[in-house]
């Protein structure tokens, strides 16, 4: 098992932020969106993968569609059980995507990602 952190600030809005690298064989078993200081402007984010894990179209809400961002919370990565949570068979990225309507003035979230990896070659346990 291995686990991914990424910070994302009001900065990053707009912006496809790389928030960590997956291998053949990994699958995202549990994560979390820490939101430390709300976001301003009715911010939302998305939280995928470039190449869909399979090494197809991109699909940058597969693990989170759209969280909402403006207060502090701890919020669960909701798509784990989801179809578009696929096991890795080519090496591929994470994203995460904040969007705001309208001028962004604050925000600062920690994106936490549990990945366990099948493939005995891949496994860092």
């Amino acid at each position: 098992m291995r686990e991914i952190m990424k910070f994302i600030d009001f900065n990053d809005d707009d912006a496809v932020v790389v928030v960590g690298n997956t291998v053949p064989g990994d699958m995202i078993v549990d994560g979390r969106i820490v939101i430390t200081t709300a976001f301003s402007a009715n911010s939302v984010m998305d939280v995928g993968f470039v190449a869909d894990n399979q090494g197809s179209t991109a699909d940058p809400n597969a693990l989170v569609t759209a969280a909402v961002m403006t207060s502090a919370a701890s919020l669960a990565i909701d798509e784990l059980a989801a179809s578009t949570n696929k096991q890795c068979t080519v090496a591929d990225q994470i994203t995460a995507s904040l969007t705001s309507s309208g001028a962004i003035t604050a925000g600062k979230a920690m994106i936490w990602l549990l990945i366990a990896n099948s493939n005995p070659l891949n496994d860092d346990s």
